[in-house]
């Protein structure tokens, strides 16, 4: 008899197949991959390399080969989560008001854009259900964004306390938002991993990342680290949480006191709204959210147009006579969604983040169930609150970071379901990955460090 959280995530786990059975052994390997040009976008380290369109051209034939080798229970089993049916619903959404966008160009082009994060979220569901599998997901996130920081440090340019980054898909405020997202992240692992490779990176991850964002002179980035850390924090059970509560106070006090005077000043402001331009100028944040409003209450079924904010700014502009204004984006995720794709799809992004807030909140407080190990997983609520927190000014309906850590997320829920319905806790005899061969394969071999599914976990009786 199952009751409680763990029954929650028990009949979450109906109709679905054994994890040894079904999953390919590249699952792991291909969402890194996804990871790495959709998420952090690595591949923009390489100068004229956008000329071949990584992006679309290795995501969509990588995620066709995954489903090929995967079996259908397993498919069916991913396309029937929740999460998926979420974030289905919302690129359907964006996909089918392309015709009635302001400028249709745009939309397609935000629709394209988002076609990649959606199946990226998928493949995290093609792999096996597995904390291993989990783990290895998480560190291996962790060390791209690190990469992507590190590089990013060494090379960028910085402007008036402003580092610009490489590449040219994130700004400033993007990078910010993401490094942001990952901190909590790398903090589940130096608090939970055992010393060792998984530990060194979250240590390293933790003050590369708080540098880069510092190094950004992003508000909305440093609000939404500061947002993270506190959900992380707060999670934590015990001495844990006292220790991690300490280590982020003193920490904040080093950052603060070895950052520029011009990050200090930025940050400043933040005591000071009265007098900073997003409250008092026309083109400031302030202005842009209450002509988004606008544009929600004019389009309030289908709104504008996915992408298409700043176009309905330059229509208002055009329409006073002041052609030369600067057609803006949203700064804010929520009134962007609302203006863009109107109630319909403003509530379709909502409950993406709603239910995975609620799904990842029992990893927050810490699930039980039977004889396996405590499912303690405070990072992912939190990395959901740093978004959360950098959505807020930052124009991030489609940001593919978000998607990622959504994947993590539906990951871990699915991994609860099976070990809640676990019977016995049954290791295996032997802690090698083993590679899965798919039915009327030949041959073997071990692709060991991408396809951790078959360590000792647990899982219900044979």
């Amino acid at each position: 008899m199952i009751s409680g959280t763990a029954g929650t995530y028990a009949r979450g786990a109906q109709a679905r197949p054994d994890t040894q059975v079904g999953y390919s052994d590249r699952a792991v390997l291909i969402t890194t991959v996804l990871m790495a040009i959709v998420a952090v976008r690595l591949h923009e380290m390489v100068p004229g390399i956008s000329i071949v369109k990584p992006v679309l051209t290795v995501s969509i034939p990588s995620f066709a080969m995954l489903l090929t080798w995967t079996s259908p229970g397993v498919r069916q089993a991913a396309f029937s989560h929740p999460q998926t049916r979420w974030v289905l619903a919302y690129f359907a959404f964006i996909t089918v008001t392309i015709p009635l966008a302001l400028w249709q160009v745009m939309a397609f082009n935000t629709a394209k854009g988002m076609l990649p994060a959606v199946l990226m979220f998928l493949a995290f569901l093609l792999c096996a259900p597995r904390r291993s599998v989990l783990d290895r997901l998480q560190v291996t996130f962790v060390l791209l964004v690190l990469v992507y920081a590190t590089y990013t440090q060494m090379v960028g340019s910085s402007w008036r306390g402003r580092l610009y980054t490489v590449g040219g898909f994130y700004d400033t405020n993007d990078m910010a938002a993401m490094l942001a997202i990952a901190f909590p992240l790398a903090a589940g692992l130096v608090v939970r991993s055992t010393p060792g490779r998984d530990r060194i990176v979250g240590i390293v991850a933790t003050v590369a990342l708080v540098l880069g964002v510092i190094a950004s002179g992003s508000r909305g980035g440093t609000l939404a680290l500061l947002a993270g850390a506190a959900v992380f924090a707060l999670g934590l059970k015990g001495g844990r949480g006292m220790i991690a509560i300490l280590a982020m106070i003193v920490g904040g006090i080093v950052a603060w006191n070895t950052a520029s005077p011009a990050f200090r000043a930025r940050m400043m402001t933040l005591t000071n709204l009265e007098a900073d331009y997003n409250l008092t100028s026309d083109v400031g944040r302030k202005a842009v959210w209450e002509r988004g409003r606008r544009y929600w209450r004019e389009n309030m079924v289908i709104g504008v147009g996915a992408g298409n904010f700043p176009i309905a700014e330059g229509d208002f502009n055009a329409d006073l006579g002041q052609a030369g204004w600067k057609w803006s984006a949203a700064h804010n995720a929520y009134i962007q969604v609302f203006a863009e794709l109107g109630t319909i799809g403003g509530v379709i992004f909502m409950g993406i983040l709603l239910g995975a807030a609620r799904r990842a909140l029992p990893f927050w407080r810490g699930i039980r169930h039977g004889r396996a190990p405590p499912f303690d997983r405070p990072e992912l609520l939190a990395a959901l609150a740093a978004f959360a927190s950098a959505a807020y000014f930052l124009s991030h309906a489609y940001f593919q970071p978000l998607f990622a850590v959504l994947g993590l997320m539906a990951l871990a829920h699915r991994v609860a379901a099976w070990e809640a319905t676990a019977e016995t806790v049954r290791p295996l005899a032997d802690d090698r990955p083993v590679r899965v061969r798919r039915p009327g394969e030949r041959g073997g071999g071990s692709l060991a460090w991408w396809n951790p599914a078959s360590r000792a976990e647990p899982g219900p009786s044979a």
